[in-house]
């Protein structure tokens, strides 16, 4: 078995529908596979209650619960991870946390905790996503992926919003957003800022 880490961040990061919580479930495993009694502690924000209030779901179904017998902890996008003694953090939707969630992330790292976060790196309106730039500035590995595009199904690296809204963060699944490449994410943009 290998040795407790050392304070290392990994990112999983893309659009949505790009399969980034079924990476964070799967490094999940390879934790629990690898080290020996791993103290392991896993997050999301509460405001994502799209498929379930205190698990983390994939878009098509998947739950950590089920696949690793750990709680999830739905937490206020404010959390002070300085609070949590474990050995590895996992945080899905990293986007949504706020600057203070981002300092006490970093000092977990300093007291060589690993940290395995999922989220969008960009918005709907193609801006970088709350405190994602931050984090992948931070971060020892970086996996960006991306989805397929509902228009044409080319590799899609944005997500699009279908319906006009002002807000950035308004929580939702295929309902809301779909994956785009790039030309036709610019031609939905442009169609919505005419309708």
């Amino acid at each position: 078995m290998k040795k407790i880490p050392n304070g290392q961040m990994t990112v999983y990061c893309g659009p949505m529908f790009a399969k980034k919580t079924t990476a964070l479930i799967a490094e999940v495993q390879v934790i629990q596979d690898n080290f020996d009694d791993p103290k392991i502690s896993v997050f999301k924000p509460s405001i994502d209650n799209r498929y379930d209030l205190t698990d983390i779901k994939t878009h098509d179904g998947h739950s950590l619960q089920k696949l690793t017998g750990l709680t999830v902890q739905p937490v206020p996008v404010d959390f002070d991870f300085t609070k949590v003694e474990s050995n590895f953090i996992i945080i899905d939707e990293i986007q949504f946390f706020k600057e203070n969630s981002f300092k006490s992330i970093m000092k977990i790292l300093e007291r060589e905790c690993d940290v395995v976060v999922a989220g969008l790196d960009l918005d709907s309106n193609g801006e970088p996503f709350g405190i994602m730039p931050k984090i992948l500035c931070y971060s020892n590995y970086i996996e960006k992926l991306s989805s397929i595009c509902s228009c044409c199904n080319e590799e899609a690296t944005r997500t699009f919003r279908k319906v006009k809204a002002k807000e950035t963060v308004l929580v939702g699944g295929t309902d809301l957003y779909e994956p785009r490449c790039l030309k036709h994410w610019s031609e939905g943009m442009e169609e919505l800022q005419n309708s």
